[in-house]
């Protein structure tokens, strides 16, 4: 002790650097610490120094951290776990968490709320929920496979590349410029595997299992025209499809073909009973051949915002009858639109490549058609106003 206060006491009254001379850090010496007991009698302060910790057996250290473990629980691992699933749905938001329909039951969709997803089975189909009077359609484009049953040997097997993303991108522009959800029901499997816009012979190609998910998507369809004319009276359904034949977009009636439209407005007018807009025609003042192809027809205001269609002012027929041109019609729109009745109107849109593949082309189009289409449209013809 003697030796480290004699250096500790040199340390401390070390002379100061001479001016001009290199600066140095001076370190002092730390004197080694006198510990008292603490049960010493008359001892003001004392430091109590830790007794060696008693051996544990295995049984005491598989306790302890089952203890530690427990209570990280909330305060860590739930953490993670959240901040890991907002990740997955913000890189993969096609995976958002939802009902199988087996397990919902058919009777109980109805307890869905807007903004709920729900799922059919193995999630082949898929149900975003929604409560304003719009109905987005997907039926083909999915990417998904499946080895339940094989490949389609009939009808066509092409899927409708990017048609899915675009009728999110809608689904999505239609919320924040609204303020409320339209519902989208998508068909997710292949085209190959599944076709949801033909009748269940064609769609399936016998395959019972593939008539599951069929039927799915249709109750899906039906279940947000309930919801839809529950609260409005009325909807629309917009049955979203490409095509890379024409640069233009497609706008499509059923019992409306490019050869009835090439005959002139007396066979147009013929075909108002068979529209999948029947119930449109029947309210408004204008007659059905102006509804289809007139100045404020559906074609003519997405010319007018640019995006140049056919049918309607200025593409008021197709040049040929050849369907390739010209799209109409198909099993969704006449099922799920008015030529049957009700109050449920339905159009085909075949979206050309461009506004489906080019990302920022599909982002201005989903923006545009809400308030420069959409609104307007369904504000004189179906007296549903959108617009906050």
């Amino acid at each position: 002790m003697r030796d480290s206060s004699a250096t500790a006491h040199s340390a401390r009254l070390a002379p100061p650097p001479r001016r001009g001379a290199s600066r140095s850090i001076a370190v002092r010496a730390v004197p080694a610490l006198r510990v008292a007991r603490c049960d010493s009698p008359g001892r003001r302060a004392c430091v109590r120094t830790p007794r060696p910790p008693p051996s544990s057996t295995p049984l005491e250290v598989l306790v302890v951290s089952f203890r530690i473990i427990r209570r990280a629980i909330p305060a860590v691992v739930l953490p993670c776990v959240a901040a890991l699933g907002a990740c997955r749905d913000a890189l993969a938001p096609d995976t958002h968490p939802g009902v199988e329909l087996n397990r919902l039951g058919a009777s109980q969709l109805r307890l869905a709320k807007a903004g709920d997803t729900v799922y059919g089975r193995n999630n082949n189909i898929r149900y975003f929920v929604g409560n304003g009077p719009i109905i987005l359609l997907a039926p083909h484009g999915g990417p998904k496979g499946t080895s339940e049953w094989p490949a389609r040997r009939c009808g066509v097997n092409s899927n409708d590349v990017y048609a899915p993303e675009l009728a999110r991108a809608m689904r999505l522009q239609i919320y924040r410029q609204t303020g409320r959800w339209p519902h989208l029901i998508e068909n997710r499997l292949d085209r190959k595997y599944l076709d949801a816009n033909r009748d269940v012979a064609e769609a399936t190609c016998g395959s019972s299992l593939a008539a599951i998910s069929w039927r799915e998507y249709h109750t899906f369809v039906d279940s947000a025209k309930a919801r839809a004319v529950a609260r409005y009276g009325a909807a629309l359904v917009l049955d979203v499809h490409g095509q890379s034949n024409d640069a233009r977009i497609n706008v499509g009636y059923s019992g409306l073909s490019g050869q009835e439209l090439r005959r002139g407005r007396s066979t147009i007018e013929a075909q108002e009973a068979s529209s999948s807009i029947r119930h449109v025609s029947r309210r408004s003042p204008l007659t059905y051949e102006r509804l289809v192809r007139g100045s404020h027809s559906f074609g003519s205001l997405l010319s007018a915002a640019g995006y140049r269609a056919i049918v309607g002012q200025r593409d008021s027929m197709p040049a040929t009858a050849d369907t390739a041109e010209y799209r109409w019609g198909g099993y969704s729109v006449n099922r799920h639109g008015s030529r049957d009745g009700g109050t449920v109107s339905a159009l085909l849109l075949e979206n050309n490549r461009a506004v489906r593949s080019d990302l920022d082309l599909r982002a201005r189009y989903a923006r545009d058609i809400v308030p420069r289409v959409l609104a307007p449209w369904m504000r004189e013809h179906m007296g549903i106003e959108i617009m906050p």
